[in-house]
């Protein structure tokens, strides 16, 4: 029987084995005889909710084990006792997110041994490595040390966490293949507030070595299209492609974007109460040719041609 990518196919088992591994490392802030739930447990569980796709999950799986003494959160995922999810979130609280990073690499050298990463490759055979910033958590009330805040007009202030979430993806493909991710909070001795830009740049600092060599094009929006991370990832060894748009630091490469003998290209369907956008596109291959662009060392920046919601 043929083995989908081969012999070194990655199995579930494997993956919670490997996770399992990972979750031992984990620092128990609990002290006295207050243990009956153990943080490989919590940590397991939590990962079955987000594998399932069920926030109902764990749930179902606590009434399986009271009718039948079993259940698939432990024959699948090595689960012994299911926490409650406000225990799971005691237990998991104190952990750092940096313990869970190896667990990135593993994975993702399991699927480049499995031959899954070199079907990723597209544009210019490079692996498209997407940067967005995702806020998980929000509160006027709630907050922590590590929470960004938002000063509003009428005096309030909204606190949240922000993470920057790195994947690789292609084109027609619907599964994407995550990298460790970078959190937006805090940094000692540093007087402004963090952000994705910065996020960022210290995803490049601790990863670009690792996976530079397999030959990958950064895809940003607007907010990553500034010289310091354009020059960074270059050095790297990064190609790009990252997002203008009319905002004063942009004007420049705007303005060269907008010369004579510049491509366009459709980006695909729109609504019908307006024309198919289109986006004007200027392409220099900075890893052969050192060109600056307007101050910023270029791969490739794409600019919407958009303004007022009006598409032009």
């Amino acid at each position: 029987m043929s083995v989908p990518f081969g012999r070194a196919v990655l199995m579930l088992d494997d993956i919670t084995k490997q996770i399992r591994r990972t979750f031992e490392r984990f620092t128990d802030p609990r002290r006295g005889k207050n243990t009956r739930y153990i943080l490989v447990d919590a940590g397991l569980s939590a990962f079955s909710v987000f594998f399932m796709q069920s926030p109902s999950f764990l749930e179902y799986q606590r009434s399986l084990d009271q009718r039948l003494g079993k259940n698939n959160a432990q024959t699948l995922f090595g689960v012994h006792q299911i926490p409650s999810d406000n225990q799971i979130r005691h237990l998991l609280d104190a952990t750092e997110p940096g313990q869970v990073k190896p667990l990135f690499s593993y994975l993702f050298q399991a699927l480049n041994q499995a031959g899954v990463v070199e079907t990723y490759r597209s544009v210019n055979q490079t692996l498209l490595l997407a940067f967005d910033g995702v806020e998980y958590f929000s509160s006027h009330a709630i907050h922590c040390p590590n929470c960004s805040t938002r000063q509003h007009a009428n005096g309030s202030v909204t606190y949240s966490h922000t993470a920057l979430t790195p994947v690789l993806v292609k084109p027609g493909v619907d599964k994407v293949i995550p990298l460790a991710p970078e959190f937006v909070r805090p940094q000692d001795g540093a007087a402004k507030q963090d952000c994705e830009l910065n996020a960022a740049k210290r995803w490049l600092a601790d990863w670009g070595d690792d996976y530079s060599p397999f030959g990958v094009t950064l895809l940003g929006d607007d907010l990553d299209c500034h010289e310091p991370f354009c020059r960074e990832a270059l050095q790297r060894g990064f190609g790009f492609i990252l997002v203008c748009n009319g905002v004063p630091s942009h004007r420049v490469r705007m303005g060269r974007v907008s010369g004579p003998g510049r491509g366009c290209a459709d980006r695909g369907p729109a609504p019908l109460d307006r024309p198919t956008p289109r986006d004007r596109y200027l392409s220099l291959c900075a890893r052969h040719s050192p060109a600056r662009w307007g101050g910023c060392p270029v791969g490739q920046l794409v600019r919407t041609d958009h303004h007022r919601g009006q598409w032009s």
